[in-house]
C-alpha cells in the first residue's frame, strides 16, 4: 500500500532486514548504507486481491470516463479498462481509509514489545518527534521524555505477561514550558505473535478542574509498583551485563593465554622449518642417490628384457626340434601336478594353459596300455625310468617316463619328465 501511494521522486528508508525485492528497477539509492532509496519512476503498483470483487465492480462503472463506457456497449471492458477501474477504485478506498483513520482514531500511538513506535494518531503527533532521528524509532528516540517512565513499565508487564489493561494519570511539559495533564490507557493488542503490540490512548485534561473530576475514574498516578517494577528490571538488566562483563573478562584471559600458546607454537613452527630444510637437503641428496639407482635399474631392465626375449627364442626353437623330432613332453613335479607341457601334448591331448598345476590324474591324458599317473607315481618313488607303448586314436605311441633328479644329493626326485614319441608331426596336423 505505502508503494502504491507514494509519488515519483519520493523518499522510501527500509529497515536491516526489508529489500526492495523486484521493484529494485523503480528506485535509485541515496545512501545504500543508510538504505535510503528516491522513486524513480511514476508508475503506481497495486495488489488486485486488496479490493473485495463488489465494491471493485462499482468503482470500475462508476469511475470509467464517458467514452470508456461508450466503448463497452457490449457490456464487457477491455483488459486495460478493466485495470483502470481497479485503479480508481483503489484510490478512492485509500482516501476513505485516511479519512476514517483522521476522524475516528483515538489519539494513541501503537508500540511493540521491544519498544519500537508503529504509528500515532490524532493528538499524539505532538509528543512525537522524528526529525532528530530518522534511522530508529523507539521509545527513548522519537517520544517525549516525561512518557518514557510509564511507556517502560507497560513494555515491561507486557513483556511478563501481563495482558490486562491499566492507566496511568502523567504531567508532560510542552516547549511553551506548560505543563499539560495526560492521562494514558494501556491496551494489548497482539499477545500471541511475536513483537507483542500495545496501544496506548492519550487523552488530554484541559483545565485543573476536569483534571480532578476524572482522575478517580481515569487512572491512577504513578505508584511505588511502578518504580520497583522498573527498578527490578534495571536490576536484572545491570546482572546480565556484570555476567556480560565476567564472560568477555573470560574471553579476554582466554585470548591472551591462546595468544602466548600461538607464540610459543610459532617459535616450535620456527625451529621446525630448520629441520624440515635439513630433512630437505637429505632428501635431495637421497634423490640424486636414487636417480643413480634408477639408471643401473634402467640398465638391469634392458638386460633382463635381452635374456626374455632369448629364452622366447629358446622355447620357440625347443618347440621347434620337440615337433621336428615328434616328442611332446609333460612335466610333473612330486605331488603329481603339471608344472608345464609342450605345445605337441597340448594339441593331442586338448590341454589348456588353465591346466598347469592340476593333478595328472584330473587332467589325464587317459591311455588304455598305461596308468600313467601310477607310472609317473613309480618312476619318481623308484627314481627308475618307466617306459611303454601302445595305441592311441588308431596311431603307435611310446611313453618314456624319466625321474628329475633334486638339486641336492640323497634326497627323492623333484618330479619327472613324461615323453611322447612318434606323436603326429605339424604337417599330419595340417592334414
Amino acid at each position: 500500500m505505502f508503494l502504491f501511494g507514494l509519488r515519483k521522486h519520493g523518499a522510501l528508508f527500509l529497515g536491516p532486514s526489508e529489500t526492495l525485492g523486484h521493484f529494485d528497477e523503480e528506485f535509485e539509492v541515496i545512501n545504500a548504507r543508510w538504505r535510503l532509496f528516491r522513486k524513480s519512476s511514476g508508475r503506481r503498483h497495486f495488489d488486485r486481491e486488496m479490493l473485495p470483487k463488489r465494491l471493485e465492480r462499482q468503482f470500475s462503472r462508476q469511475e470509467l470516463p464517458e467514452r470508456a463506457r461508450i466503448g463497452s456497449s457490449s457490456g464487457r471492458m477491455s483488459a486495460a479498462l478493466h485495470e483502470f477501474a481497479e485503479v480508481r477504485g483503489r484510490e478512492a478506498l485509500l482516501r476513505a481509509y485516511d479519512l476514517l483513520l483522521k476522524s475516528h482514531a483515538p489519539s494513541s500511538i501503537i508500540v511493540t514489545s521491544d519498544g519500537e513506535v508503529l504509528a500515532w494518531f490524532g493528538a499524539a503527533s505532538a509528543f512525537v518527534d522524528t526529525h532528530n532521528n530518522l534511522t530508529e524509532w523507539s521509545v527513548e528516540q522519537i517520544l517525549h521524555r516525561d512518557l518514557h517512565f510509564v511507556i517502560n513499565v507497560a513494555l515491561e508487564k507486557l513483556r511478563t505477561g501481563e495482558t490486562e489493561g491499566f492507566s496511568r494519570r502523567v504531567g508532560v511539559t510542552l516547549s511553551s514550558g506548560q505543563s499539560q495533564p495526560l492521562t494514558l490507557t494501556f491496551e494489548t493488542l497482539d499477545s500471541v505473535h511475536r513483537p507483542a503490540l500495545l496501544l496506548i490512548r492519550l487523552r488530554l485534561e484541559a483545565d485543573e478542574l476536569q483534571h480532578s473530576q476524572t482522575e478517580a475514574k481515569d487512572g491512577e498516578r504513578i505508584t511505588d509498583a511502578d518504580g520497583q517494577l522498573l527498578s527490578k528490571r534495571v536490576h536484572e538488566l545491570e546482572r546480565d551485563l556484570r555476567l556480560t562483563e565476567e564472560t568477555l573478562q573470560h574471553v579476554t584471559e582466554r585470548l591472551e593465554a591462546s595468544g602466548e600458546e600461538l607464540q610459543a607454537s610459532n617459535e616450535e613452527l620456527q625451529a621446525s622449518n630448520e629441520e624440515l630444510q635439513a630433512s630437505n637437503e637429505e632428501l635431495q641428496s637421497a634423490n640424486e642417490e636414487l636417480h643413480a639407482v634408477n639408471e643401473e635399474l634402467v640398465t638391469v631392465s634392458a638386460e633382463h628384457e635381452r635374456k626374455i626375449t632369448e629364452l622366447s627364442s629358446l622355447n620357440n626353437e625347443t618347440e621347434s626340434l620337440f615337433s621336428i623330432l615328434g616328442i611332446g613332453v609333460l612335466v610333473v613335479d612330486r605331488r603329481l601336478s603339471v608344472q608345464r607341457f609342450s605345445e605337441e601334448v597340448a594339441l593331442r591331448f586338448a590341454l589348456e594353459p588353465h591346466d598347469v598345476n592340476r593333478r595328472l590324474g584330473v587332467i589325464g591324458p587317459r591311455l588304455a596300455f598305461i596308468d600313467l599317473p601310477q607310472a609317473a607315481g613309480k618312476a619318481i618313488g623308484t627314481s627308475a625310468v618307466i617306459t611303454a607303448s601302445g595305441d592311441y586314436e588308431g596311431k603307435p605311441l611310446s611313453i618314456e617316463i624319466h625321474p628329475i633328479a633334486d638339486r641336492e644329493p640323497m634326497m627323492p626326485p623333484a618330479g619327472a619328465f613324461i615323453l611322447f614319441r612318434d606323436i603326429a608331426t605339424a604337417s599330419e596336423r595340417g592334414d
